[in-house]
Formats: structure tokens, sequence, C-alpha cells
């Protein structure tokens, strides 16, 4: 499934990482709350609030996770493309239904 997210926002909640893999040069914009990113192998962690980005820098596994509630943008700064394989429309989903995004992201899994 392709999905685009266009202008999206996605809404996590505490405790239900997002799972991101391959994802070297990705944006990750903390649009509101506290998210927590960790990736493989990396000595440190990366906490963000609210305006505040990171920078993937590899391609290994990073999980994104909020710290109580959050809202994030994911982008590829050098096109100012968001990210493929997401969608607005499920993006928007998910902050309207505060269903948690791993949650429905799984049940979309091929």
């Amino acid at each position: 499934m392709k999905i685009d997210l266009t202008g999206g926002e996605l809404c996590l909640s505490e405790s239900r990482p997002l799972r991101v893999t391959g994802a070297a040069g990705l944006h990750v914009h903390c649009t509101s709350g506290t998210i927590w990113i960790t990736t493989a192998n990396e000595p440190a962690d990366i906490f963000l609030g609210a305006g505040q980005s990171h920078r993937i820098g590899s391609g290994r596994l990073t999980l994104i996770e909020s710290v109580g509630q959050a809202r994030i943008r994911l982008e590829y700064p050098e096109s100012g493309r968001i990210m493929k394989g997401w969608s607005g429309r499920l993006a928007n989903g998910l902050c309207a239904t505060r269903r948690p995004a791993g949650d429905l992201l799984a049940a979309n899994a091929p």
C-alpha cells in the first residue's frame, strides 16, 4: 500500500512507538508534546519538545515514541516532500480518533 502524508501530522501515544527503518535524512518535527527518538547502535537518545526537529542520520531501526500525547510531522528536507508511505488522511484520522499510530499502521501492514 502506498500512502502520501501531504501536510499531515501523526498523533502518538505513550508506550506505542512508531518503528521507522531506512529513513536516513528524514526530519522528525515535533509539533506538540514531547517525543523520544532512539536509533539502533547510536549512543544517545534524542528528546524533542514542540517546535523542535531532529534529522535521522542512518537507515538503522529508529523508534519514535511520545512522552504522554504528542504530534509529529515527517519530512525529507532536500525535496521538501513529506515522507512517502504515509497518508495525510491517515494522519488526520489518527489525530481525530486518538488511536495510537502503531496500532493503525500495524493493521494496514502487508
